[in-house]
């Protein structure tokens, strides 16, 4: 027993290591081919329904594609955190500050998995394209439902395989998919739903990319869902 999970435990770390590495690589790319999809992160920002004076968390930020789509709901009471797990990633994003003088927005380098945040801490969480990347993706959920407020909500924008008349076509998402770089077969939209008030899920793509939108229990909330192709 303790070996096999001091075994999966390497396991973890060598894709951790392998994550890292790839979007090190990527991080000068990233801001450019991060725009191909613009719409849909608008629409994952949107939303969230931002309050000027909110704190928000930007998981998996990359080079800050999200910054400019969520500060322009954000005052100046209000606060962005990025975080990520490549420091390559951040010293884009930090780059990216500091050319727009953005005084409310700070970044943190760490492990999704293990948010170096107080419970509660955040009014909304936005996900784009990183949950299906995070090797320990079920505890990064895990903390997504810790360090966010009572009745906070989260959005999270990513891959996944297709249904229906376009089902033929997984296999080869699939093979695109087998690499450090994401994986969209994980039940995603399902370990949301067991945390979470799903309050609408939207598929974009033919249904290969969903945005999933969800409130935090502790508030009296109605569970919603609307799909929508």
């Amino acid at each position: 027993m303790n070996f096999e999970m001091s075994s999966m435990k390497h396991d973890n770390m060598l894709m951790e290591n392998r994550v890292r590495e790839r979007y090190d690589a990527m991080s000068r790319a990233y801001a450019s081919t991060g725009k191909l999809f613009g719409g849909h992160r608008k629409d994952t920002t949107f939303a969230l329904e931002i309050r000027s004076d909110d704190c928000i968390l930007d998981l998996g930020c990359g080079p800050g594609v999200n910054f400019a789509n969520i500060l322009q709901y954000l005052g100046k009471t209000g606060s962005l955190v990025g975080l990520d797990f490549s420091s390559k990633m951040i010293e884009r994003a930090e780059l990216l500050i500091q050319n727009n003088k953005w005084k409310n927005v700070t970044t943190v380098v760490s492990d999704a998995a293990k948010l170096p945040f107080a419970d509660g801490k955040f009014d909304h969480i936005i996900a784009t394209y990183s949950i299906s990347v995070i090797p320990d993706y079920i505890h990064a959920i895990d903390e997504i439902e810790r360090v966010l407020k009572p009745g906070g909500s989260v959005a999270i924008l990513d891959g996944t395989l297709g249904k229906g008349l376009v089902r033929f076509i997984n296999p080869l998402i699939k093979l695109m998919n087998k690499t450090p770089m994401s994986d969209i077969t994980r039940p995603i939209k399902d370990e949301i739903a067991k945390r979470f008030i799903i309050d609408k899920v939207v598929e974009y793509d033919l249904g290969f990319t969903f945005l999933a939108v969800a409130h935090k229990k502790g508030k009296n909330m109605v569970k919603k869902v609307h799909e929508t192709e």
